[in-house]
């Protein structure tokens, strides 16, 4: 059983490495300089961060990197025509 979820996995990897990568960037690019201010958005996104705890928002941010990595891969594929 480990064996068929193996293959699968590689390619949720790959796309998850990717969103880390361009989530790290943006955060030393642009996190340190602009902190996120409670706007309209942001403040029921932070309450409800708040309520998860800390895996809770490390699970939503690893979502968010692998859907970022599954977009900048399908991205790059239709550019250059992988």
């Amino acid at each position: 059983m480990l064996a068929s979820l193996l293959p699968g996995f590689r390619d949720v990897r790959s796309a998850l490495v990717a969103g880390y990568m361009w989530f790290c960037a943006g955060w030393l690019l642009i996190g340190h300089y602009h902190p996120p201010s409670a706007g309209l958005l942001a403040r029921p996104a932070l309450e409800l961060l708040e309520l998860f705890g800390t895996g809770g928002r490390l699970a939503a941010i690893s979502v968010l990197c692998l859907l970022i990595g599954e977009v900048t891969g399908s991205f790059v594929a239709v550019v250059f025509g992988r």
